[in-house]
């Protein structure tokens, strides 16, 4: 995975396959956006919605992941799920 300086956003070889970073295509700032709105008409009902704050450098980090591991008849491997699935995508 690399950082694309022009447009802000990672560069990924399994992002169109793999589940794990929804928003690594999109600006920094469109992703934060996005998920101000999402927690917002979730949870507004409940109480008072503080605003999301962003990183100053939020490149390489992730705040949770799941890494799946199988034996696929010689060793083990891991990676992350396809999106809607439970494909495993190899990392």
């Amino acid at each position: 995975m690399k950082q694309n300086n022009d447009k802000k956003t990672l560069n990924c070889l399994v992002s169109k396959k793999c589940g794990g970073c929804q928003y690594i295509e999109k600006p920094y700032e469109k992703q934060l956006k996005e998920k101000q709105q999402n927690v917002h008409k979730l949870l507004s009902s409940f109480g008072k919605i503080e605003p999301i704050i962003g990183m100053e450098n939020p490149w390489h980090y992730r705040n949770k992941t799941k890494l799946p591991v199988r034996y696929d008849g010689e060793k083990l491997v891991t990676g992350m799920y396809e999106s809607g699935g439970n494909r495993l995508v190899y990392i």
